[in-house]
């Protein structure tokens, strides 16, 4: 998209945001939010960082429905059996303590899926 210039990464405490309200376009969280975003507290908390109309992306395999924000896509990525398969794989020494690979490698990978979102804030 031609955008390189305005993406800045960033590997932060999702806890304690170093911004000012209403910072950000967008937020994008890939494979993270289920580490942070289990709080109730934690999409009140990061939409102030957003300001009105920008959007919150999401890739990862859970969501909260909090009703903070209008939900303008989700869909599973082509990409998320083979994502799955492949995780699975590397990780199947520890499947005992990993319930994604135990459903994976025992067959029930079609209970589990990876997935994208994005969400308008209000």
């Amino acid at each position: 998209m031609e955008c390189d210039s305005l993406v800045f990464p960033l590997r932060i405490d999702a806890h304690s945001l170093p911004f000012a309200h209403n910072f950000f376009d967008a937020v994008i969280a890939i494979d993270a939010y289920l580490y942070f975003g289990t709080d109730e507290r934690c999409l009140s908390y990061i939409s102030q960082f957003i300001k009105p109309g920008g959007s919150i992306g999401v890739v990862d395999l859970g969501f909260q429905k909090t009703g903070l924000v209008e939900v303008t896509y989700c869909d599973f990525p082509l990409e998320s059996d083979w994502l799955l398969e492949k995780y699975a794989h590397a990780h199947a020494q520890h499947q005992d303590k990993d319930l994604i690979t135990q459903a994976v490698l025992q067959g029930a990978g079609d209970l589990v899926g990876l997935f994208g979102l994005i969400a308008k804030m209000e």
